[in-house]
């Protein structure tokens, strides 16, 4: 079957396509033809595919007890379930009418064919494709019926069990190869809890070849993000124009604004996914050419001198010289001019080799398994020995130059998760841990930082971060002097921009003793070496490694062996450069998380690459993974925790509109808020993956489940056939409509009359399997 397929004429659906957005209008029309009219508009002014109805043939759905039925609800237009129901149907001819609106608006349009002789009407009327609603998952002659008309299919799975949907799933494939199964709990609103969003990937494995989508009855609009961002081709959601009306539904349906936002978030997180290949991407550029490091000396260093690790650091230079991560390949080479202290060691001024990009460095290295034969245990490894051999032009002279990595090889596991912070772990089953990066942002002012940190408790975060440096360790010195006229600048150079934005360790002590008073845990991205070793004597609970020095090993190695908690960014490095961070850091400690990351301010879309979150996790399964975004807004920062993130940061501020070049891809307080909110909300929504009927859904199915009922007075003793036997909402309710096929062969106790209940009780044996 395929994995994609044409759903609507000119509208694929799975794979790499957009998904597909049905606003479900159902039956909030009220009744009445020009509110529906306005709804179908809505829907397509707000960016959905596909406006949607619910047509029933009332007497096909319905037995007549069911009909008749007082109906005393606030919600009723009618006296009795019927007179409500009929006022709420439109006739054929208006939803001809109906048509051909949506037709000229430029939107689809079709129904859920409540009914064998609603499904008749709906492919008379030529819809593009049948919805098959919750209440008829189980009616398998009514999916069979519906299957054989070829056209496409889309089937909600709510009150349904896993088994009950692989006979769905087994039935239409029979018939029909074009169709795809969505998610769904039938609770109208639904609870966070119920909403079991890891059915989607239960309902990958299980259905390999048709997409997965999801039908959501919450309020809101980030879990139906969440289950895009976990491979949802198709989501639906009911939409009103006013949550008050008078209706069942109306209250979990989204209002205009809200289904605009849930279309443009989901288009949003779309464009966000990428290649999931993990390189330095253009818009990074910017970011590492002013903060990016590179190799210094750290002494003069002579004309002819061998290069040692101890004449060499690492800082962010003017101007930039060879890449840090190439630091150790300089050790045991000779320089070709004189190179003062503080100077950048650039490539012109050892031998003639040029910075090696990641596809030369792959070449020359040993690929080994991440498991062991047989084995599901994840290992540790590296390379015993890797070598590479350079031809080298030094003063005329040609010769050969051998540079060895020597590292152990270990099968040491490490923990999925750990406690980053005394009493709070992350990793596993425990909550997304969410920083709040004041970084840079309080201007300088201990007082605006203060308000900052209580802001970022009050909203729900975490964690409340700043960045230290030390800035002789972290810049030489013409990096420090150079102009820096940018309209964000606090000083005349960068040096004094800088310094003005620096807190003293005394500074850091008073803050680090303000978060403990308001109660949330306090850190900073130690900027440098020297600034590590004051966060390590200041007992921060853990380090935060900065994209800036991801690739800085020495630093790496030095910070992982201080034993405390790591949190490593990854922007600007390649998938290459990550292995080599892993092995570094695992040789020393254990307790590390990888964050994905891209470092440009404020961060397009397009450049986010979510999926590398699954890259990551496939790499390195034993450590937790998570997600550092500079994008505007949260939809983004909520799919990464529906992918897996389990760990959250992103810049904070006050006012956007503030000096400073991060402020503008900060989170302002209600955005922080909300963002902890639905980080939380989709935390819980992801439930456990096991596809079976809720206890929320009981109100539900009591209401319009389906049931087995006689077609046709069937007098006692009859020996049951299929013809003989319908499904319909029935009063009372009879036999499940999903055992039908087991009545046949059994024989009645009672006499039936034509259209009653078929209940358990006046048949023989049922329950037991017959052959038929």
């Amino acid at each position: 079957m395929p994995l994609t397929f044409e759903l609507c004429p000119g509208r694929m659906i799975g794979g790499s396509h957009p998904c597909f957005i049905i606003a479900e209008i159902g039956q909030n029309h009220q009744g009445d033809i020009e509110i529906a009219k306005k709804m179908i508009k809505m829907a397509k002014d707000c960016g959905a595919d596909c406006a949607k109805f619910q047509k029933s043939e009332l007497e096909c759905k319905f037995n007549k007890k069911a009909l008749e039925r007082p109906y005393n609800s606030k919600h009723s237009w009618g006296k009795t379930y019927g007179e409500h129901k009929r006022h709420l149907e439109f006739s054929h001819e208006q939803y001809r009418e109906l048509q051909r609106y949506a037709t000229e608006v430029g939107i689809f349009l079709t129904a859920s064919g409540m009914d064998e002789m609603a499904v008749e009407f709906l492919h008379e009327l030529n819809v593009p494709f049948l919805k098959v609603a919750s209440l008829d998952a189980n009616n398998f002659p009514y999916l069979e019926k519906a299957a054989k008309k070829g056209r496409p299919m889309v089937v909600s799975s709510g009150m349904q069990s896993m088994e009950t949907m692989r006979k769905v799933y087994q039935t239409i494939k029979q018939h029909n190869q074009n169709f795809t199964i969505l998610q769904c709990t039938s609770a109208y609103p639904l609870d966070a809890e119920d909403v079991n969003l890891r059915v989607i990937t239960e309902y990958q494995k299980e259905f390999p070849d048709i997409p997965i989508g999801y039908s959501g009855h919450e309020t809101g609009i980030y879990i139906s993000v969440a289950a895009v961002a976990m491979g949802a081709k198709v989501v639906e959601r009911h939409v009103t124009l006013d949550k008050t009306w008078k209706g069942n539904d109306h209250s979990a349906s989204l209002e205009p604004a809200e289904l605009a936002e849930l279309v443009r978030s989901i288009r949003l997180v779309e464009t966000a996914m990428g290649t999931g290949i993990k390189q330095m991407l253009p818009c990074e550029i910017p970011c590492h050419a002013k903060l990016g490091k590179s190799v210094v000396a750290k002494v003069k260093i002579p004309k002819g001198t061998v290069l040692t690790l101890d004449m060499l650091t690492v800082k962010a230079a003017e101007p930039m010289g060879v890449r840090a991560e190439d630091l150790f390949q300089l050790v045991g080479k000779s320089v070709k001019e004189d190179i003062d202290e503080d100077e950048s060691v650039v490539p012109e001024a050892k031998p003639e080799v040029r910075n090696s990009t990641d596809a030369e460095v792959e070449e020359s290295r040993i690929t080994l398994p991440g498991r062991a034969a047989g084995s599901t245990a994840p290992l540790t490894f590296s390379f015993t020995i890797q070598h590479r051999c350079a031809h080298v032009r030094l003063l005329s002279t040609e010769f050969f130059f051998f540079s060895f990595w020597v590292v152990s090889f270990t099968d040491i596991k490490m923990p999925l998760k750990f406690e980053l912070c005394p009493g709070r772990m992350i990793g596993g089953s425990n909550p997304c841990f969410i920083i709040a990066e004041i970084g840079q942002n309080h201007q300088g002012d201990i007082e605006i930082a203060k308000k900052m940190i209580k802001t970022a408790k009050d909203c729900g975060a975490d964690c409340a971060k700043f960045q230290k440096s030390e800035l002789e360790h972290k810049f030489n010195k013409k990096a420090l002097e150079r102009p820096y006229t940018s309209k964000h600048s606090w000083g005349k150079t960068y040096g004094e921009h800088k310094r003005h934005l620096e807190f003293s360790h005394e500074q850091y002590r008073e803050l680090q003793k303000y978060a403990e008073e308001v109660g949330i845990f306090f850190t900073a991205s130690g900027m440098d070496e020297m600034a590590v070793e004051f966060l390590h004597e200041l007992n921060v609970p853990f380090f935060k490694v900065g994209s800036g020095d991801t690739n800085n090993f020495p630093y790496l190695e030095k910070t992982a062996k201080k034993g405390r908690p790591m949190v490593v960014s990854s922007g600007m490095q390649s998938m290459e450069t990550m292995r080599r961070v892993y092995q570094t850091v695992k040789e020393h400690n254990q307790n590390f998380a990888i964050l994905q990351c891209t470092s440009a301010y404020p961060l397009e879309a397009e450049d986010v690459n979510l999926r590398v979150i699954a890259e990551y996790q496939k790499e390195f399964p034993d450590i937790p993974i998570g997600y550092s975004g500079h994008e505007s807004g949260i939809s983004i920062s909520v799919a990464a925790v529906a992918l897996g993130a389990k760990v959250i940061e992103r810049h904070v501020t006050l006012d956007k509109t503030w000096k400073g070049s991060d402020h503008e891809a900060s989170l302002e307080p209600a955005e922080l808020a909300e963002l902890v909110r639905s980080i939380r909300l989709v935390e819980r929504a992801m439930g456990t993956g096991i596809k079976q009927m809720l206890p929320c859904e009981k109100p539900c199915h009591d209401k319009l489940g389906k049931s087995v009922v006689a077609k046709v007075k069937i007098p006692k003793g009859t020996v049951l056939t299929l013809d003989m036997l319908t499904v319909k909402v029935a009063e009372p309710m009879g036999v499940r409509a999903e055992d039908i096929f087991q009545l046949v062969g059994k024989s009645v106790t009672d006499d039936i009359d034509e259209d009653e209940s078929v209940v358990p009780e006046v048949v023989d044996s049922y329950g037991k399997k017959a052959k038929c």
